[in-house]
């Protein structure tokens, strides 16, 4: 098979993925396979289709064999992080994410989904030493500027972090992984013409990319406890027809604590009909009948999702909050086990322990 038809297969399958056909392109994946064997990106790609069509083992198997061939080893290790966050693995998938940010300093686009992720998963410290190393060597890279503008964000140095977007923004200024990070810079830092002209950009773009933006801009405005601005972006998205499962259940997550009840219960009830056993979104179930003042349909409810993620330690915060009694001598000594457990995060260790205290 010469370059050319190699290519246009590759997009071929790449077409079959991004659509949800994962069988059509397995069988892609397969003919590109036997006709280049040592593809590490076909092989990585044929990982995914495994993964995403229902194979898990099988996919990660030929995720983790591409590794071991590719030269370029940080697309395949931001692959692998993604896959192992849908299995509920957090600290291996941060192994991966940092080694793709290590292995990739020159690339912005993978720079800025890494930090991204690291920050969603409370490793702001890893994502700002990536970033900030990036810049340093990349100074005129706009999306390695923008990806240090979220990582400093996202702890909270602003003026910082506005500097680095409006730099990012001059050089690139319709780029949407640029564009996002100034958005949000400019609104943390009450700049209110800058933020505008930016939310409008943004709200023409095509609508994957806009949904991104939003997620992006809601998740630095709630890191820096901006949890009324963030809620009205997932707002937005949910109103407007988002089926997207983490943004449903983000958006739920925000308006209880913030008294829209009926709001989030009738988010729930599509995430639930969608996916029965997601743990997160029983925990959130819960808490809305806490929040509802029925302690008997809620714990039930937090004690199934512990059955499914016994790391929620936000399930006994809300028992020891709202149903304090519901509490037991077992419950007590699986916080003990989570406080002292070196493989899960530092904030959920940490968490684990103040309830105990």
């Amino acid at each position: 098979m010469d370059a050319d038809t190699f290519k246009a297969e590759f997009l071929t399958g790449l077409n079959h993925q991004q659509a949800g056909q994962y069988d059509a392109a397995i069988v892609v994946w397969n003919r590109l396979l036997e006709a280049r064997p040592d593809s590490a990106e076909a092989l990585s790609q044929r990982g995914l289709s495994r993964f995403w069509a229902g194979d898990q083992d099988a996919g990660l198997a030929d995720i983790h064999r591409a590794l071991d061939m590719a030269t370029d080893k940080a697309p395949i290790h931001y692959h692998l992080a993604s896959l192992l966050l849908e299995r509920a693995d957090q600290a291996r998938a941060v192994e991966h994410l940092l080694a793709a940010g290590r292995a990739a300093p020159d690339n912005g686009l993978l720079l800025v989904m890494v930090v991204d992720d690291l920050t969603r998963l409370d490793r702001a410290d890893a994502a700002l030493d990536l970033a900030e190393t990036a810049a340093a060597a990349h100074p005129d890279d706009a999306r390695i500027q923008a990806a240090l503008a979220k990582a400093l964000l996202a702890q909270a140095r602003i003026e910082a972090a506005a500097a680095a977007a409006a730099g990012a923004y001059e050089r690139l200024p319709f780029d949407p992984f640029v564009i996002e990070a100034y958005a949000a810079a400019m609104m943390l830092a009450d700049r209110q013409e800058e933020t505008q002209a930016a939310l409008s950009t943004i709200e023409r773009m095509p609508s994957e990319m806009l949904e991104r933006a939003f997620i992006v801009i809601a998740r630095l405005l709630e890191a820096n406890r901006d949890y009324h601005k963030a809620l009205k972006f997932y707002q937005a998205l949910v109103q407007g027809g988002s089926d997207t499962l983490s943004v449903m259940v983000d958006f739920a997550r925000l308006a209880l604590p913030q008294g829209e009840l009926e709001a989030a219960r009738a988010t729930l009830d599509r995430v639930l009909k969608r996916t029965p056993d997601l743990a997160t979104a029983l925990m959130l179930m819960g808490e809305y009948h806490l929040r509802s003042g029925d302690p008997a349909k809620g714990v039930p409810l937090l004690r199934q999702a512990l059955a499914s993620n016994g790391a929620l330690v936000d399930c006994y915060r809300l028992m020891q909050e709202f149903a304090p009694g519901s509490l037991t001598d077992g419950d007590r000594k699986a916080l003990r086990a989570l406080a002292t457990d070196a493989t899960l995060p530092t904030a959920t260790r940490d968490k684990a322990g103040r309830l105990l205290a």
